[in-house]
C-alpha cells in the first residue's frame, strides 16, 4: 500500500509545476513582475522539490 501511495504523491508534485507554466502571463501581472521573473518562481519550486525531496 506504500509503494502506490508514494507514486502518486510524486505524480503530484512532478507535475504541479505544469499548469504554473500556462499562468505565468496572469500570475506575472498579478504580482507586478515579468513573465520571465515569474517563471524563475516555478523554477526555483522545481529546484526545491529536488533538493528537499526523498531520497
Amino acid at each position: 500500500m506504500i509503494v502506490p501511495a508514494l507514486c502518486a504523491g510524486v505524480f503530484v508534485v512532478g507535475t504541479s509545476e505544469y499548469p504554473v507554466a500556462g499562468l505565468l502571463p496572469q500570475v506575472g501581472t498579478s504580482l507586478h513582475l515579468s513573465v520571465g521573473t515569474a517563471g524563475q518562481a516555478v523554477t526555483v519550486y522545481a529546484l526545491d522539490v529536488v533538493i528537499g525531496g526523498p531520497r
